[in-house]
């Protein structure tokens, strides 16, 4: 019994099984960016993954500094899905390496987050905003190398809390609406 104590794995699954049988529940762990690939970008709507690629492009420009000039997400949208279309060897290529290696680039705006804030939150409805939210953390996963332990959906939920917003309501909060979504996630995740 003893050599399996130095097996993380096997310590970990005794952990694990342990904690169901208690009913404690661990907080879930957010996903990996990788898995953010071809395959999984079939399965998105056009404005999710115009959506996606705004949360990719707000934490890479804002955040991890990489430069002000990435596609426009309307077109780096078209031009992801044609290169998934015609490279089906290379739907396991995640989304992030494909985007950052397109040659249309154009200027975002300079003011931290640009115009990612509550009244952009408001215009979308719950799986855009989720959508926005996995860009951004797969962002923040793989160029800061700072995971989150949350699901994209436990910040989809509180950003929508913070701003006031509701599917079917395109009211916003007026004490927060100028709030930048990025910052939101930053504040969160310190919690």
């Amino acid at each position: 019994m003893l050599k399996y104590l130095h097996q993380p794995d096997v310590i970990a699954a005794a952990l694990a099984a342990i904690f169901v049988v208690l009913g404690v529940n661990l907080p879930a762990r957010a996903e990996d960016h990788s898995t953010y690939n071809g395959y999984w970008w079939s399965t998105l709507s056009v404005s999710e993954r115009e959506r996606f690629l705004d949360g990719v492009s707000d934490c890479y420009i804002y955040d991890a500094r990489g430069g002000h000039a990435l596609s426009p997400s309307i077109v780096a949208a078209q031009k992801i899905s044609e290169f998934y279309n015609r490279r089906t060897d290379q739907k396991s290529t995640s989304v992030l390496i494909v985007f950052h290696g397109l040659e249309d680039k154009a200027e975002w705006a300079t003011t931290k987050h640009g115009y990612f804030d509550g009244d952009y939150w408001r215009q979308f409805g719950k799986a855009e905003k989720l959508a926005f939210v996995r860009g951004y953390l797969a962002c923040r996963a793989a160029y800061l190398h700072a995971p989150t332990r949350r699901t994209p959906e436990f910040y989809e939920s509180d950003i929508s809390h913070w701003f006031g917003t509701k599917d079917g309501y395109p009211d916003v909060n007026v004490k927060t609406a100028s709030d930048k979504i990025g910052d939101v996630i930053d504040r969160l995740a310190e919690r």
